[in-house]
């Protein structure tokens, strides 16, 4: 109290949380013997945070009157948490000089906010380097912790920075080097989707995450290893030509005899040795192929050969729910490449190498829409994999694989 005024302000402790406000009453008494007009100030705070009802109040002698003062701080890093202490001054119009002045103290409550990025988000190869990009848009010093984890467990991940702290309105970033634990030998390139999780201390912060994906090549190019079957097949071929030359007698050439039922063939249409063949009509109504690739397990597939045309059905059963989502995620959702199809959930492969599969390929998808109806995958191409005894002839080959591990060599 002065000689000619009280003042007094009610809280004069106040606690505000960002975007919200606070309210606090000013009480002004004219305690002099003459008519007098009070003027109020706010001093020490953002004036863009202050509001007074009234800036000023006329008052006989005795009289008194109270104006609203209202504090709004904004969601901003700029308005930093922490205590702001401001005064509240009320001074006589006449004299200036002549004022009164009350201490108060405004307590900024902390807030958490963090926005993260990734960049770029998609890569290839057996190892990746990623950028991570993380702005503090709060107000209050912050320390991220940073983890990566991928579904498959199939990659690690290594962080320049695993624990970047962070001023308000302060952007840092943070290089993120994924590797694969196993590059595949051969066959498709395998996605693997991966987050990197940003967190901040318990109960402050709620976590963000950054999504990204490195596709594993294999280590051989998709042509390596029908290269190597071709020159193989050709090498065969060349050497049987020779045998069967070699063992002509004096009384003219021999017929050969086709192999019996069941044994593994592999012999091209268009080639010599399958118009040389003779088969038992038992051999020209069945027989079988045997496929074994290493490392892969191959489903049943049932060809139908009809004179120079050849079809492929592979069926997938009811466990094979992924089997669309899986030709998708593989890059397949409606072509075939000519070297293979995956199936599945990319544990299940049919090899078809240039060997096998003609340039022109002619594929059709028909998408389960039922538990009564049958997912099938459907390619037509020239018979290039079973012998054909005679343009008109019929034959059928039930063509069964299991696995073997890939260090086994095919047979």
């Amino acid at each position: 109290m002065t000689d000619f005024a009280q003042v007094s302000v009610t809280p004069d402790q106040l606690t505000i949380v960002p975007a919200e406000q606070a309210v606090a009453s000013i009480f002004v008494q004219n305690t002099s013997n003459v008519v007098d007009v009070f003027t109020i100030e706010v001093l020490g705070l953002d004036e863009s945070w202050v509001e007074l009802s009234v800036n000023s109040v006329a008052l006989f002698p005795g009289d008194s009157a109270t104006s609203d003062l209202t504090l709004r701080v904004p969601r901003s890093s700029s308005a930093r948490a922490g205590a702001y202490p401001f005064t509240v001054k009320v001074a006589s119009r006449k004299d200036p000089s002549i004022n009164a002045e009350v201490e108060c103290m405004l307590e900024v409550a902390p807030y958490y906010d963090v926005s993260v990025e990734l960049h770029p988000q998609q890569l290839t190869g057996a190892n990746g380097v990623f950028t991570a990009s993380l702005t503090n848009s709060g107000n209050t010093d912050i320390e991220i912790s940073l983890n990566g984890t991928d579904p498959q467990d199939a990659l690690n991940f290594t962080f320049s920075r695993q624990t970047p702290q962070l001023a308000p309105g302060e952007s840092q970033e943070a290089t993120v080097t994924v590797v694969a634990r196993q590059q595949p030998l051969r066959g498709l390139p395998k996605p693997y989707a991966f987050r990197i999780k940003a967190t901040g201390p318990l109960n402050t912060v709620p976590p963000s995450e950054m999504h990204g994906a490195l596709t594993v090549p294999p280590k051989l190019p998709r042509w390596a290893i029908p290269a190597a079957i071709a020159a193989v097949v050709g090498l065969a071929a060349i050497i049987a030509l020779v045998v069967i030359l070699g063992g002509r007698g004096d009384d003219g050439p021999s017929p050969i005899t086709g192999p019996p039922a069941g044994v593994p063939i592999l012999v091209k249409a268009d080639s010599p040795l399958a118009g040389a063949m003779e088969l038992s009509p038992q051999q020209k109504r069945s027989f079988e192929v045997i496929v074994e690739e290493p490392g892969l397990l191959i489903l049943q597939v049932k060809w139908d050969v009809t004179g120079n045309g050849l079809q492929v059905t592979v069926a997938a059963s009811e466990s094979d729910q992924g089997f669309i989502q899986a030709l998708r995620t593989a890059g397949l959702p409606t072509t075939l490449l000519d070297e293979e199809l995956l199936i599945a959930s990319g544990e299940y492969r049919i090899p078809l190498s240039r060997d096998y599969v003609s340039k022109a390929l002619t594929v059709s998808l028909q998408n389960r829409t039922d538990s009564d109806t049958e997912t099938t995958f459907s390619v037509s191409f020239q018979p290039v994999a079973a012998v054909i005894p005679e343009p008109t002839a019929t034959a059928t080959a039930t063509v069964t694989a299991t696995a073997v591990p890939a260090t086994q060599t095919p047979t």
